[in-house]
């Protein structure tokens, strides 16, 4: 079982000793610094992930589940460790676990808008952790979601051009609606 934690280092002094942390980029007057910590906590020291990679995560692993609810798998204790120390310090909203029943390597995200707001387009989602049977690197799940997007918008362009040749093979009917006034639309939802 491979277990990858995304946890950085280099924060670990800021979780570790919050107060000093604190003290010290007040005494610096480090007002952007300021705006990375919530009350009385430290920033979050996981790794924030940019919109594609979400995009990737998402169509990767499609379904989402509370961590609470999720019971696919086992989670590993150095998972859960990283999740004590996002729920001690409120990091987030909401803890899920994104998975897929096609691939075995699971992921844990934090989000910070509640549930009813998912679409929040400022909201920023952490990746706490993945897991599974063999190592798998956010590159290489980059490589499947462009796989299964491809697969999937392949197959959605020929039926649109099956329907769209279906039509032109039978112009005259989509002609006689348009002049007894019905609405004839072609679209390509993508």
């Amino acid at each position: 079982m491979h277990v990858e934690t995304f946890l950085d280092e280099d924060m670990e002094e800021s979780i570790a000793q919050p107060d000093e942390w604190k003290d010290k980029i007040e005494e610096l007057g480090l007002e952007g610094q300021e705006k990375l910590m919530g009350e009385n906590k430290s920033p979050i020291p996981f790794l924030a992930l940019n919109k594609r990679m979400v995009k990737v995560l998402e169509n990767a692993l499609p379904q989402k589940d509370e961590i609470s609810e999720y019971s696919q798998s086992p989670i590993p204790m150095k998972l859960l460790s990283m999740v004590g120390l996002a729920v001690h310090e409120k990091y987030f909203t909401r803890i899920e676990v994104w998975h897929s029943q096609s691939d075995p390597d699971p992921a844990i995200v934090g989000r910070t808008t509640p549930l009813e707001r998912t679409e929040d387009r400022n909201e920023t989602v952490y990746l706490l952790g993945l897991w599974g049977p063999e190592k798998v690197s956010l590159e290489e799940l980059e490589k499947k979601a462009i796989e299964k997007l491809k697969k999937h918008y392949l197959l959605t362009i020929k039926e649109a051009r099956a329907n769209l040749e279906t039509a032109a093979e039978n112009l005259d009917a989509v002609v006689d609606k348009v002049l007894d006034g019905q609405h004839v639309y072609f679209s390509v939802n993508i």
